[in-house]
């Protein structure tokens, strides 16, 4: 392995062990020296061989261990116990360790315990030595084993390595093996970001769980709900022994599932592939629920045949009516015996006949039911709360979509924005009022957009100001300030709140602008574009200042006229 690939896998590890809440802060100093090592420096010339690796910083509890056996003569094991205690954050005993790292223990040792020189007698100052141990037990928040990193970087290294070359193939093998929504959502979203094509399950195509070709990720049927794998199991295998379903009564005919699962399957866009529209098909439920009853009538002659065949092989052996009965419970087969006598075996073979007749019958009114292509096109916003109702995910789209939307992704929200307002758009989800201590009403909602959702609060005068828009699955886009969600937050992620102080509301086609500005040149960029005004004011139009994130609108006895689409970014 050459220099460089040692140095990435290196700087892999370096990153995995700081990219955490406590050592984020230490990544710009991290780059900024790998970048210029000719500017770091070390407290002593003894840190050097130690923290070069990692640019000049304390990043592993493996490094401490080096520092204090190489500066202060410590033994391995003694060393051990200084990581063991600034992992588990025992401010005691590392208080008590100070002066022996610094001056050593020789005249306050213990009987049996080991020698420690300390950092003086190995001729490091004591100004100095007290400085490294300072930049210790700082690192001490935030400790790390690089055995962890570098088993967590080695896989990421490869995580990486497989999603970039086999995208499709690496995001649809994670889908199959997570059954959270949060997180087959995140995925789906990946997936399309790398260009992939993520297509509504297929009863043509799918698999049991999803299956990937260089392009497209088809979703697996076990994935809808009602689904499950043994149905999906036994859909997948029909199609394979039998070839492709040709129809959906053939379908229907052919797996012999009921109407919840073929409701589902309708809801998932499994059915895309017939011809129909989601909305034809719908349309055409009263010949469904047709094909429904004369199929279980088919199945109901198939049961009785094969019970008839199976009792014909011992009809024979009981003259007694009786034990015939006992027999056939024992066998638990169905078969109505209204006689005191015993049928023979050519009265079975005759009811068989009849039963045989009954069901070419049944089949020619199968055939004869028409499934008619309605002139309707599918409503998208329906298919895709379908979709959300039995995959748990938008798949084939996301209703925020069909709006206008004046804010970028939530998915792009970083601690960067926290500073500042900001305005995000999306809909509402899990909205709930409730009262503060001083009685008023105050309200919580989720917003969500197709890249992810974020917490909102409306405190009790922002609430009574927007109150009437702050409805479940409302499109809006919300102005407020964004700050860390304490409650949501982990070790590992940062969740964010927004704090919100108005609400406007989204609409579909709304012919909205943006102009970004600075607030102070506002009234000069009024002033730029009023020659290209009407009469016609029409819709809503808004400023967007890159500064602070507030988004207001334009005052309408300012601009009296709407503003033309080609001189303004229309959203």
């Amino acid at each position: 392995m050459n220099e460089n690939k040692k140095a990435g896998i290196e700087n892999i590890i370096a990153m995995n062990a700081l990219y955490r809440p406590g050592p984020k802060k230490f990544i710009p100093q991290f780059i900024e020296n790998y970048k210029h090592p000719e500017k770091i420096k070390y407290i002593c010339p003894q840190l050097k061989p130690i923290l070069e690796p990692t640019y000049g910083i304390i990043v592993y509890q493996e490094q401490v261990m080096q520092i204090v056996r190489d500066l202060a003569g410590y033994t391995w094991g003694r060393s051990d116990l200084i990581r063991r205690a600034m992992s588990k954050k025992h401010q005691e005993e590392l208080d008590a360790e100070r002066p022996i790292f610094v001056y050593g223990n020789e005249n306050t040792r213990k009987e049996g315990e080991t020698l420690v020189p300390g950092c003086v007698k190995n001729g490091i100052s004591e100004a100095a030595a007290n400085e490294i141990w300072d930049s210790m037990i700082d690192f001490a928040k935030y400790a790390f084993n690089k055995s962890h990193a570098a088993a967590y970087s080695v896989t990421s290294f490869w995580t990486a390595y497989l999603k970039y070359y086999y995208t499709s193939y690496f995001i649809a093998s994670v889908i199959n093996y997570t059954d959270k929504i949060e997180e087959i959502a995140d995925d789906v979203a990946d997936a399309k970001d790398f260009g992939v094509n993520v297509l509504p399950p297929n009863v043509n195509k799918s698999e049991v769980l999803c299956r990937a070709d260089k392009n497209n990720i088809y979703f697996g049927l076990s994935k809808i709900l009602n689904i499950g794998e043994s149905i999906s199991k036994k859909i997948v295998n029909e199609r394979n022994v039998n070839g492709e379903y040709t129809d959906i009564t053939d379908f229907i005919y052919r797996t012999g599932v009921g109407s919840g699962v073929y409701t589902s399957l309708v809801k998932a866009g499994a059915f895309d592939c017939m011809g129909y529209t989601r909305k034809q098909i719908s349309y055409n439920s009263f010949a469904i629920k047709d094909i429904f009853n004369i199929i279980d009538k088919i199945k109901e002659k198939e049961k009785f045949i094969n019970n008839a065949k199976k009792i014909m092989e011992f009809v024979e052996e009981y003259d007694n009516v009786d034990e015939l009965k006992i027999r056939i419970k024992e066998e638990s087969l169905t078969f109505n015996i209204a006689s005191k006598k015993a049928p023979t075996q050519i009265s079975m073979q005759r009811r068989i006949e009849t039963a045989k007749e009954t069901i070419n019958t049944y089949f020619k009114d199968l055939k004869n039911i028409d499934i008619k292509e309605f002139n309707v096109d599918d409503d998208i916003l329906e298919n895709l709360q379908s979709e959300k109702e039995v995959l748990g995910i938008y798949l084939s789209g996301h209703p925020i979509d069909e709006y206008n939307v004046l804010s970028d992704p939530i998915n792009t929200i970083t601690e960067d924005v926290t500073t500042g307002k900001t305005a995000i758009s999306g809909f509402i989800k899990d909205f709930k009022v409730f009262n503060t201590k001083n009685g008023k009403k105050m309200a919580a909602f989720n917003l969500e957009d197709k890249t992810g959702t974020v917490n909102a609060i409306c405190f009790p005068d922002s609430y009574l100001k927007n109150m009437d828009l702050l409805k479940n699955d409302t499109p809006v886009c919300c102005y407020g300030r964004l700050q860390e969600d304490e409650y949501n937050s982990t070790e590992e992620n940062t969740a964010y709140q927004l704090v919100v102080s108005e609400v406007i509301l989204l609409h579909k086609n709304q012919k909205a602008y943006r102009i970004i500005c600075k607030i102070s040149e506002l009234n000069q960029k009024i002033e730029d574009i009023k020659e290209y005004l009407t009469d016609d004011y029409g819709d809503e139009l808004y400023w967007l200042d890159e500064t602070t994130g507030l988004m207001s609108k334009v005052n309408k006895n300012l601009v009296q006229e709407t503003v033309m689409q080609h001189k303004l970014e229309r959203l």
